[in-house]
């Protein structure tokens, strides 16, 4: 059950949004990108501020960004929409995955907080556009959009994560699949539901979690020593949404 303070919030949210007068796809993402700047000075050890200014101010910045997809399918406190590891990821095609990783992390560039970057190879492509993993997003979220983008994430020293963040527009839906996970496991993805705590989501290699991740606050937690993560984003568009 919502809580008064839950619903004040959610309330005043709406307020703001409406008082924001959002009416073209420019409107949209300028207050994306305002309410972004709110989300990014959250902790980045997973954990939600101790101080209450700072974690009020939070906690209406992720209503808001909740509200701005409101109405698509699916859409819950958490995001997220499903887990597991997917019949099509045979081992023969997780193994050729692992492959391409390894020989994609030369070509990876830095991005910021200690990730690297690189553009997947023919096996990602594959993934991206495999017709049970369209079907699957398009069961809990309805038709998509032609645009779709891959992203292979290397974290691969100390210290390195990603902070509280949404994803960016090409990333509506996340199909975050973990490839390959090395050493003690200290990081850790984590999605921040409107109420209660920090949900950790420990995936284990070949097994995927799709979430709606530009409105959903998340992040990885920082890797400890000797710690290795690689992580495969597939990113999708819902359709009749503003979109850039």
């Amino acid at each position: 059950m919502e809580s008064s303070v839950e619903s004040s919030q959610a309330q005043l949210a709406a307020r703001m949004l409406e008082a924001l007068e959002i009416d073209s796809a420019e409107d949209f993402f300028a207050a994306k990108e305002l309410l972004e700047l709110a989300v990014a000075a959250m902790p980045i050890d997973g954990r939600l501020p101790t101080d209450a200014p700072a974690l009020a101010g939070f906690r209406l910045a992720q209503a808001m960004l909740f509200q701005l997809r409101g109405a698509r399918p699916g859409l819950g406190d958490d995001g997220v929409l499903w887990r597991g590891r997917p019949s099509f990821l045979t081992p023969e095609r997780f193994a050729a995955l692992e492959r391409e990783f390894a020989t994609g992390q030369a070509r990876a560039v830095h991005d910021r907080w200690g990730q690297h970057l690189a553009k997947g190879g023919p096996v990602v492509e594959a993934l991206l556009h495999d017709p049970e993993l369209v079907e699957l997003v398009s069961t809990h979220v309805g038709p998509l959009s032609p645009q779709r983008q891959a992203s292979c994430i290397y974290y691969d020293s100390e210290g390195a994560h990603i902070r509280p963040h949404i994803d960016t527009d090409r990333f509506c839906i996340n199909a975050n699949l973990l490839v390959s996970h090395e050493g003690e496991r200290r990081s850790s993805l984590v999605v921040y539901p409107l109420a209660g705590e920090p949900r950790l989501i420990a995936l284990e290699p070949g097994e995927l979690v799709l979430f709606h991740a530009d409105c959903v606050v998340h992040a990885r937690t920082p890797l400890g020593p000797e710690e290795r993560v690689w992580a495969l984003s597939l990113g999708y568009q819902p359709e009749g949404e503003f979109h850039r």
